[in-house]
């Protein structure tokens, strides 16, 4: 997308806008983090987040669909928390799913309905679900987790604990802090300091599902890249989320960030990809 210049100066810009976010106190942060979205959308349209072609989107909305879509019935009510552009729920209700997404972008937002008026989408943050108890079969994040202050992570979890039916499942899937840094910053500094504000580990994760109540909750031996292609390497290849802990603690001992970084895409270990149910 980008040169190295091009690239350094979003890096600067990204990491100015994360101390602002870092800093701003709990009752104007979702107005702090949409402004400094929108500052870096404007430096550069010419971001990402705006480059895929319709077929680009459609295939990796379908992809990232096939990581939820094992784990839950077909016609089961669920909710993506930052659905961004919307691409994996229109994936999800071409395959029989009751989807709502909520996105606290209004850029992204209406880069939703945009594309697709019949994406059940609204206004809303990780740590106040504005949805009623016990009312989702499944709630999931994808490439989310490491974008929310480090406060709010404990209320997300309880929040989407809140709105799940009894044996409902939430979802997370993150970049692995042990192969980071996966925003901009990588290149420029060993961890990331950009507006992934915070990357996570296996057992971080873990605590934070159970400390919100959920239960068994598990991984996947596969590589994602695998998984999202393969049904069945989804379903037979899930394990406890401590053995992927342990692969975690054994990663960490490869001192090459490369190959660590390589090491993690072939177990699955890249991105991390955690789901619990609610007993």
């Amino acid at each position: 997308m980008q040169d190295r210049n091009r690239r350094r100066q979003q890096f600067e810009l990204e990491r100015a806008l994360r101390q602002e976010i870092l800093e701003s106190p709990k009752e104007v942060r979702t107005s702090i983090v949409a402004s400094a979205y929108e500052k870096l959308f404007a430096a550069f349209p010419d971001h990402s987040v705006f480059d895929a072609s319709p077929e680009e989107r459609h295939r990796k909305g379908r992809l990232s669909a096939e990581m939820v879509a094992p784990l839950l019935p077909k016609s089961s009510r669920v909710l993506e928390v930052g659905c961004g552009r919307g691409d994996t729920l229109t994936a999800l209700r071409v395959l029989g799913y009751d989807c709502i997404g909520v996105e606290p972008s209004i850029h992204m937002l209406n880069i939703c309905t945009e594309s697709d008026t019949r994406v059940n989408v609204r206004f809303g943050t990780a740590d106040k679900l504005d949805f009623p108890d016990n009312c989702f079969d499944g709630v999931f994040c994808q490439e989310v987790m490491e974008h929310l202050h480090p406060e709010d992570v404990p209320r997300f979890f309880v929040e989407a604990f809140r709105v799940l039916r009894h044996g409902g499942l939430l979802s997370v899937e993150t970049p692995n802090r042990t192969t980071g840094p996966q925003d901009i910053s990588r290149g420029f500094t060993a961890v990331a300091e950009g507006l992934h504000l915070k990357e996570w580990t296996v057992s971080e994760l873990l605590d934070q599902f159970k400390a919100a109540g959920f239960e068994k909750v598990r991984g996947l031996l596969a590589p994602q890249f695998l998984a999202r292609r393969y049904r069945p390497v989804h379903c037979l290849t899930r394990v406890p989320a401590r053995v992927k802990h342990l692969q975690d603690l054994l990663l960490r001992c490869v001192l090459w960030r490369d190959i660590r970084t390589l090491i993690g895409k072939l177990i699955g270990l890249d991105d991390i990809f955690l789901f619990g149910r609610k007993p």
